[in-house]
């Protein structure tokens, strides 16, 4: 029909696996970072180049899925967009862990393998973040990644192994955390 005008609304979504792909095209990946026991307990980190700026804010994704599904190669979705929000970038940091569904890693798919597995990961982001010189630690938790967040929070940890940046975290319950 000529002379129609059709008008057409494009809606472009990125996803998380386009988003993540995204930043392992774009941004500098160290991959596969390990923190515990088993081969899933591993992290990617993403910055704008090999030498990360002195101050940069680590930030750190611990993605949800049930229990049950996804994984770090879905969660490196939000690193282009933070690293372009400061012009000095951040180092994103995308969190794999064993989950409750993964029956070759019983041992380690119990909630109490799983906690044990955070305090590895947060001794290891302790000395990660040192190394960088970071100004900070944030940490992003979607879902069961957020109910990890609040679990780790209400951990008890001996005074010489409290990681350094729970400085003042309040879990969701309220309960401070304070570091001597």
């Amino acid at each position: 029909m000529a002379g129609n005008i059709v008008n057409i609304n494009v809606r472009i979504v990125i996803t998380p696996f386009v988003g993540s792909e995204l930043a392992r095209r774009n941004l500098y990946c160290k991959a596969n970072v390990r923190y515990g026991a088993t081969a899933k307990n591993v992290f990617d980190l993403y910055t704008t180049s090999p030498n990360v700026p002195t101050g940069c804010p680590m930030v750190v994704y611990i993605h949800g899925g049930y229990w049950q599904y996804l994984s770090k190669e879905e969660s490196a979705f939000l690193a282009p967009s933070l690293n372009a929000s400061r012009p000095d970038g951040v180092v994103f940091v995308a969190v794999d862990y064993v989950l409750a569904s993964e029956k070759e890693h019983e041992e380690h798919a119990s909630m109490a393998g799983i906690y044990s597995a955070m305090q590895d990961l947060l001794r290891a982001l302790n000395v990660v973040a040192r190394k960088l010189n970071c100004s900070a630690i944030h940490f992003i938790g979607h879902s069961a990644g957020a109910h990890l967040l609040a679990g780790m929070c209400s951990l008890d940890y001996p005074s010489d192994q409290r990681p350094w940046l729970f400085k003042l975290v309040k879990s969701q319950c309220g309960s401070p955390i304070t570091s001597p």
